[in-house]
């Protein structure tokens, strides 16, 4: 397996620092210095190969849980020691992350669902044509997305 010259680790260093600074001070360029990072991971990779330095550097900056997962999974097939125990603990975090997001988005379901039903409950109690039309189109967007069912 071929390590990553310091030089080569300094670049995605300074990057990883730049980014830092832009998310600090609220700068634009974030975006755009986040993609200049995953270029260089890029380029490293072609050059070392798919080693558990890059993988796990890749999935701290990639937006994608699911990515991020998958890239530190393939990192843990050739890990050993404690850069392993780094791994997987940065794997399980992610886990969490992503259950956490899971659970708020079923919290935002069942409140939107609750709301729809007292929503629904107004209008039979007090008709009005217009909050109809309203509640159906809304409810039609939302059991599109398949985030709330209807009744």
């Amino acid at each position: 397996m071929n390590k990553v010259t310091r030089e080569d680790w300094d670049q995605v260093h300074q990057l990883a620092c730049d980014l830092l600074n832009a998310y600090e001070i609220g700068e634009d360029e974030s975006d755009e210095i986040r993609e200049r990072l995953l270029k260089k991971l890029d380029e490293l990779q072609e050059r070392y190969g798919p080693i558990p330095q890059i993988l796990s550097t890749r999935a701290d900056y990639t937006g994608d849980h699911e990515i991020a997962i998958r890239l530190l999974e393939q990192a843990l097939e050739t890990e050993t020691g404690a850069d392993r125990v780094h791994t997987v603990d940065s794997l399980a975090w992610r886990y969490v992350e992503v259950l956490e997001t899971c659970r708020s988005i079923s919290l935002v379901a069942l409140k939107l669902r609750t709301l729809l039903q007292e929503f629904r409950q107004l209008l039979k109690e007090h008709p009005d044509e217009y909050y109809a039309t309203q509640l159906k189109e809304l409810e039609g967007r939302l059991n599109g997305s398949g985030t709330v069912s209807g009744e």
